[in-house]
């Protein structure tokens, strides 16, 4: 209905409205009729595509060269987590000859111990290169990278005393095993 209005309905504001014939078009409503003129108005983001977005995004904050530093947030986390591991970890390697772990259960502390003190020392790098892209980026969260390296060399040193404690005794139980 290009041509005007049913003169018996209430009239819209004139404004752009969405073209009774093309919905990806607006087209000028003058009160009265239609316009010639039309208007293809800017896609909307959906919201599908906004989230996929967000977590590109996400990931993008991640990259050691961010400008977020974001990788530093993430670092001083994992390391708490690894040293809350390795110290209980640490706790059953020395406790493991009062507990007289079976077979199994000795060689799984050792290649416990043995994973957390790989994911500390992985800490460590990355908690490095989150300090270097903090110094990049004026100083974006390098106390916290700064924390994350401390955080991440006691687990180290932890991890290395846990695997010394439990490592003797996997190796006999192993040695008996054979």
């Amino acid at each position: 209905m290009r041509g005007g209005y049913d003169e018996i309905a209430p009239r819209p504001e004139p404004g752009w409205y969405e073209d009774p014939e093309e919905s990806d078009l607006e087209r000028w409503w003058d009160g009265y009729r239609w316009s010639d003129t039309e208007f293809r108005p800017p896609r909307r983001e959906s919201a599908a595509r906004a989230v996929v977005s967000d977590y590109v995004q996400s990931y993008k904050d991640q990259l050691p060269n961010s400008p977020t530093n974001a990788i530093a947030r993430s670092t001083l986390i994992a390391s708490f987590i690894a040293l809350a591991g390795v110290v209980a970890l640490l706790v059953l390697a020395i406790d493991l000859r009062a507990a007289m772990l079976p077979t199994v259960g000795a060689v799984l502390l050792a290649g416990s111990v043995a994973a957390v003190l790989f994911l500390s020392v992985w800490n460590v790098f990355v908690s490095v290169i989150a300090i270097v892209n903090g110094q990049r980026h004026a100083g974006r969260r390098a106390g916290q990278a700064r924390v994350s390296l401390a955080v991440s060399c006691v687990a180290v040193a932890f991890g290395v005393w846990a695997l010394v404690e439990a490592l003797p005794h996997a190796y006999e139980v192993v040695a008996v095993a054979s």
